[in-house]
């Protein structure tokens, strides 16, 4: 893929001779400084983007090598039986399923498709640690896989756990932490943690998934055991508690780089916890439809 500035380069100065050949001389210079603007203005604006959103990684798949996994083929096959009924009953106590409880619960929680995960990960993930080994434009498939090897990730909310299973099927990342708070759940994704390791062997062999329940604020200890660098918040309802909680348990734990939420969290909270904001993304073309991520980074 030729270089953007050479690509840019070219562009221009065909347009200067598009327009020298079609203008009369009196009214070359004229369109010669318009178009003088127009490239100006249009470079400013692409170096800004470029300098503060991810574009880059929209151009760094997660596996190239053939075999790679396809998480949406095999979670059926995880989950079958596990989650008969994707909590839509609002009585509390249901036993309509062993991992059904109430809806209230659930509403905390926003539900995610496999590519909008995908997508987290290339464009959120994966460009704060590019970014803090000093190789921005490293696009090679061979230290993308490198950087999620490094890669701890966290999920607060786990749910069922297919996050956390996701990025350990179709990324190089070895170990995923999931806490939760509900033991409906918890069970849950530990059963298909089990059951993954022993319908596929061959994808999730020397690969790590450790849940826990219990509250966030109680396992700083845990993560810096686990070495966890990047955690990641489901919860669809932050209020400025839940916001203080996280932002001061990320501040414990020196090993993390990355927060992903799906909720902002108040400039005012990240002043004293040496966080930045970093990037503000959707994970769809279709920004009616798709989530909005937050991604903050450790100065």
């Amino acid at each position: 893929m030729a270089s953007p500035f050479l690509l840019f380069v070219g562009v221009s100065l065909g347009t200067v001779v598009v327009l020298r050949v079609i203008s009369r001389p009196r009214v070359f210079p004229i369109l010669l400084m318009g178009a003088g603007f127009g490239i100006t203005g249009t470079a400013c604006i692409t170096y800004v983007n470029r300098s503060k959103h991810v574009m880059p990684s929209s151009f760094v798949p997660i596996t190239l090598k053939m075999g790679s996994t396809n998480f949406k083929e095999i979670q059926p096959v995880i989950y079958d039986n596990l989650i008969l009924n994707y909590i839509e009953d609002d009585s509390v106590g249901s036993n309509k399923s062993k991992s059904c409880l109430n809806s209230m619960d659930y509403k905390q929680y926003k539900k995610l498709n496999i590519d909008e995960i995908r997508h987290m990960w290339l464009s959120a993930v994966l460009p704060v640690f590019r970014n803090n080994s000093g190789k921005k434009n490293c696009t090679g498939t061979d230290s993308v896989e490198d950087l999620e090897r490094k890669i701890v990730f966290c999920e607060i909310g786990c749910e069922f756990g297919n996050i956390c299973l996701q990025v350990l099927a179709e990324t190089k990342c070895v170990k995923t932490v999931g806490m939760e708070t509900n033991l409906t759940f918890i069970q849950t994704a530990k059963e298909a943690s089990k059951r993954a390791k022993e319908l596929y062997p061959e994808i999730f062999y020397e690969k790590e998934s450790i849940w826990f329940e219990d509250d966030f604020s109680n396992c700083a200890d845990i993560l810096r055991k686990e070495a966890v660098n990047t955690i990641f918040v489901r919860l669809n309802i932050l209020d400025k508690f839940l916001m203080e909680k996280l932002v001061s348990f990320a501040y414990s734990v020196p090993s993390i780089k990355c927060i992903v939420t799906l909720q902002k969290i108040n400039d005012d909270l990240l002043k004293d916890a040496s966080f930045n904001p970093a990037y503000t993304f959707h994970s769809s073309s279709d920004w009616s439809k798709g989530s909005l991520f937050y991604v903050y980074k450790r100065q």
